[in-house]
């Protein structure tokens, strides 16, 4: 047998033994199980809070979940607001909140807006 096909029947006899999916990059040493998003950002502060007795600059490490990139990167895209809303689940507010702070102002996003006016004056 290749030592790839050996390797990944060994991974996937140890993942039949969790109580995760496979797609879980992180879970709880306690349980065994997936973090809630609640539990995970408990976990994330004591390590930082540890780790910053150490190396100070940790104080500066914050956790983000990917909701936030894709606001971000739809709002960059050209989504409208209440369409990223019912993509990722925010309120309207916490979108326009989540753009203000994470939406960089990219040369892409510039372009994209000046295409779109240049279209609406094709039309007038």
């Amino acid at each position: 047998m290749n030592t790839l096909t050996h390797r990944l029947e060994e991974e996937a006899e140890r993942w039949s033994s969790r109580d995760v999916l496979p797609t879980t990059l992180i879970a709880s040493e306690r349980t065994g199980r997936s973090y809630s998003d609640h539990a995970f950002g408990h976990v994330f502060r004591d390590v930082r809070t540890s780790a910053v007795e150490e190396r100070p600059e940790m104080s500066e490490l914050w956790f983000m979940r990917l909701r936030h990139t894709a606001v971000a990167r739809l709002g960059e895209a050209g989504v409208n607001v209440p369409q990223i809303a019912s993509i990722t689940g925010h309120t309207l507010k916490t979108c326009y909140d989540i753009l203000e702070r994470d939406n960089v102002r990219t040369d892409k996003t510039a372009v994209s807006a000046f295409l779109q006016w240049l279209e609406s004056k094709a039309h007038d």
